[in-house]
């Protein structure tokens, strides 16, 4: 089982945890359905589920289907790391994630990744 916490600007978001099974329902699955009901591709639709995490990072109970986009967009993002290429999702099985969500000017989001290996704790 794997963990992600969100945080947004610091304060608390939600935490997801995950089995392998799951990351692939998330970034197969489940996140191309929501966006296609909500009549959207998935990168705006993850994107929009983003903004509405900004602006109510409790949103967890009550939001499903927005969790669901975050988590897509955060597995499909690049690890942009020379040592680590590939996306997160590719790490996610035996990696933990703390990711904090920031407001940048004109409207976007900036991600802020640390991975915890848990192969190191065994």
């Amino acid at each position: 089982m794997g963990t992600l916490k969100v945080t947004v600007e610091g304060e608390q978001g939600f935490i997801w945890t995950y089995t392998g099974e799951e990351l692939k329902w998330i970034i197969e699955e489940a996140c191309p359905r929501f966006a296609d009901e909500a009549c959207m591709d998935t990168v705006t639709f993850a994107n929009y589920c983003v903004r509405f995490l900004l602006e109510k990072p409790d949103m967890a109970d009550d939001h499903p289907r927005k969790v669901c986009g975050v988590v897509w967009l955060i597995l499909t993002s690049d690890m942009d790391s020379a040592y680590h290429p590939g996306k997160i999702g590719d790490y996610a099985e035996h990696m933990d994630f703390e990711v904090d969500v920031t407001r940048m000017s004109g409207g976007d989001c900036m991600l802020t990744c640390n991975a915890v290996s848990r192969l190191a704790a065994l």
